[in-house]
This record gives structure tokens, sequence and C-alpha cells, in this order.
């Protein structure tokens, strides 16, 4: 299907963050030039597993969140809480000069338990490009 600039960014994201767990790599990146760290076999490999692991735990806390008014009810309080979900879209309306951009907001110093586990400073939260 039809992936927006928000997807794209959302599965970067979770695949970024799934490979920067890797004590190897993390060890690797400490020892090594930048260019060294990306011909290493280790990134690859390790690439390849976020992949997997990223597409199983989407699709179990989608499943989670389908099947749980408890889940989607704690989620939405992340959105509106922590996540600054009507702030954003307040300030994306405030701002006409960019309209369909990518707004991130910083989540401050609490940023929840969802932000600290993907270890985000900033939450993004709209790429859609205006239609012509």
């Amino acid at each position: 299907g039809d992936l927006t600039g928000g997807d794209q960014l959302s599965y970067f994201t979770a695949i970024r963050n799934k490979v920067a767990e890797s004590s190897v790599l993390r060890q690797q990146a400490q020892h090594n030039t930048k260019e060294q760290f990306a011909n290493s076999p280790d990134l690859a490999a390790e690439l390849m597993n976020a992949i997997m692991d990223a597409y199983e735990v989407h699709g179990a806390m989608s499943q989670q969140a389908l099947g749980s008014e408890q889940v989607r009810t704690r989620l939405l309080g992340v959105l509106l809480g922590q996540g600054r979900l009507w702030e954003a879209l307040r300030a994306e309306a405030d701002a006409p000069s960019a309209p369909g951009r990518l707004l991130a907001l910083p989540l401050g110093p609490h940023r929840g338990a969802i932000a600290a586990e993907a270890g985000e400073t900033w939450a993004p939260v709209r790429s859609e490009q205006p239609q012509a």
C-alpha cells in the first residue's frame, strides 16, 4: 500500500532503535571509523534481525491495541499527554507557511514509557505532502 512520510519515518526509527540495541555494534562503533563500521558484516546481520524483530513487535502491539479497549485508552492517554498530539496539531495549524511538513515537538523531560523505550527526544507527528 501507499506509505506516507510519517509511516516511513516511524519504520526507520523503529529499525534504528532496534539496531542500536546491539552491544556488538555499540562496541564496534566505539573502536572503528564510520567507514569501517559501515563495512562490518555484523551491521548487515543486525539490520536483518532488527527488521524481523520490528515486524513481530509492531504486529504484536497492534494486535494488543486492536483487541483491548484498555490498551487503546492507555495509548490515547500517552498520545494526548507526553505525545502532545493536540499541541502538535494546533502548532501545525498556526504555522501556515509550512503546511504538510513534518512537525516535531520535544517531549520534554518526562518523555513517558513509549518515548523512553524508543530513546526518542522528538515525536514525529505528521509528514503528508499537501495535495495539489
